[in-house]
């Protein structure tokens, strides 16, 4: 089985949805061998997992098993200063358009943004199940003028995909360049 197509990177939930079962976690398996070649982790991403492993003997084992082969590799997306100003506009975007309250936003929306905008940049895709939120996130990206790429968010159905693509997820984040 081989991979065709841009980088991709996996959202928090992928990696958490892993734990729900032996079945989740053969899929989840089956998907990263078919995407290793252009698999790379973000480092909000490397954050969360982290901040969620709970014991010490958990983050040893997140770390040894799961981050430091991308680490080991050069195989990161870390937001630039960029995205970080980005963060700041698209937020302020949503307090305007959609009336957000800002000491309501879910830390996790926070990092989704952020998450985004930087696949955005290295031209990768987002691959996550997080459809409500990366949906409003891609309206804010589409009336951006800025950048060299749109965001589209799109059912998993509607791609081409190896055998078994992680069970549930169906948003995919993925940065196309125009020409």
């Amino acid at each position: 089985m081989t991979h065709r197509g841009p980088n991709a990177t996996l959202d928090t939930n992928c990696f958490v949805d892993v734990s729900h079962g032996d079945a989740e976690a053969a899929a989840f398996a089956e998907f990263c061998a078919w995407a290793a070649p252009t698999l790379y982790l973000s480092t909000v991403v490397a954050a969360e997992l982290r901040a969620g492993a709970g014991s010490a003997k958990d983050r040893r084992t997140l770390e040894r098993q799961i981050l430091s082969p991308y680490v080991r590799r050069g195989r990161l997306v870390n937001p630039s200063p960029a995205a970080w100003d980005e963060l700041g506009s698209t937020l302020a975007t949503l307090v305007e358009d959609e009336g957000l309250v800002l000491r309501d936003v879910r830390r996790s929306f926070v990092f989704d943004i952020l998450i985004a905008r930087s696949c955005r940049e290295a031209g990768a895709i987002l691959v996550s199940r997080n459809v409500t939120d990366l949906s409003r996130i891609a309206q804010v990206f589409g009336s951006s003028t800025r950048g060299a790429c749109r965001l589209e968010v799109r059912r998993a159905a509607e791609r081409p995909r190896p055998r078994a693509a992680p069970r549930g997820h169906s948003a995919v984040c993925g940065c196309v360049r125009r020409d």
